[in-house]
């Protein structure tokens, strides 16, 4: 596919109404390792598209006003109006981000996101896909606290699935972590987090987990605690 285009559309999808599926064969084929082929278009020039899909158990995703323009080496962006939930109350919108768009890799930057948090950049690099390898990085930030991960996974379609990453947060302050639930009688003035992960995610129980922590100038229930590392 070397390229898609869809101007001012408007799709309803009813999922309820697809017909029933096959009988499933007596004998199943053996799992394959191999990955499913990517489909990775040159250029996608996505305008003005809404669209209402309803699931099988009645519930409806709605999405108005979608525009996705990218193409190999140009720059591109991303907007929607509005993407809804409905019933549940979720509603996003509107969205919009800059996309970089390149051989087998994309880079997503500056999307707001709900709770005030903004996604700075994230990057994934599919020229591994065939061997089942993506690295992934993202920053973030919310408020004056800065959140970046990198990751390396491996192993997509062969287990074991490995994962390497490291979780870094810094200038943590309690006023931006209480719009997250943080109770607001709990106050710092200032912590950092950094969490290394390794392992097959599909056995939590096997992954090696190591974090390091501090914060300062903790203030709860008329206690004051200068600093507190772990």
């Amino acid at each position: 596919v070397r390229s898609v285009t869809l101007h001012d559309t408007d799709i309803e999808l009813d999922l309820r109404k697809l017909p029933p599926s096959a009988p499933a064969p007596a004998k199943k084929a053996a799992p394959s390792d191999k990955p499913p082929p990517l489909v990775w278009p040159r250029v996608i020039d996505i305008k003005d598209i809404n669209a209402t899909v309803t699931l099988a158990d009645g519930k409806r995703i709605i999405v108005k006003g979608l525009t996705l323009r990218v193409g190999d080496g140009m720059p591109g962006f991303f907007e929607c109006k509005a993407f809804q939930m409905e019933p549940g109350g979720l509603t996003l919108g509107p969205l919009s981000a800059g996309i970089a768009w390149g051989a087998r890799k994309i880079t997503i930057t500056n999307l707001a996101l709900p709770q005030n948090v903004v996604l700075e950049k994230l990057v994934a690099d599919l020229a591994g896909y065939d061997e089942g390898k993506v690295p992934v990085q993202i920053a973030a930030h919310l408020g004056a606290a800065k959140f970046t991960a990198d990751a390396d996974v491996s192993g997509l379609f062969k287990a074991p699935m490995h994962v390497k990453a490291d979780v870094k947060a810094n200038d943590l302050r309690a006023t931006e972590l209480q719009t997250l639930g943080l109770p607001k009688n709990v106050e710092f003035e200032k912590g950092g987090v950094d969490l290394r992960v390794e392992g097959d995610p599909l056995a939590p129980q096997k992954l090696a987990v190591n974090a390091d922590f501090t914060v300062s100038s903790i203030r709860t229930a008329g206690a004051t605690i200068d600093q507190v590392n772990g």
